[in-house]
């Protein structure tokens, strides 16, 4: 996607480095994660694995148990590529 203005995305990365908690609204639920919109034209990637709770063995058994659409969430931020940015709810580590 092209942007006439500074692309929203290098803005919101220059300001939030990997490792910033960030907070969000649930906009897109899908099978493999939610899309969290963390400013205006700039959404990020929360994939179920990075569910806070996860514990790598188990996915949760449908989307009630997914964050729902709209719901306000808290995360940080595990990868800035460009326009993909990527959030865990996991404690760093990994561990559940």
């Amino acid at each position: 996607m092209r942007y006439d203005a500074a692309n929203p995305y290098e803005r919101y990365a220059a300001e939030h480095p990997v490792g910033t908690v960030v907070r969000g609204k649930v906009v897109v639920v899908r099978p493999f994660g939610v899309f969290v919109q963390l400013a205006p034209d700039v959404d990020a990637l929360l994939e179920v694995c990075d569910f806070a709770g996860f514990d790598g063995k188990r996915y949760p058994e449908d989307y009630a148990d997914y964050p729902q659409s709209g719901a306000e969430i808290e995360a940080t931020i595990i990868l800035l590529d460009g326009e993909n940015i990527r959030l865990s709810q996991r404690p760093a580590g990994g561990a559940a």
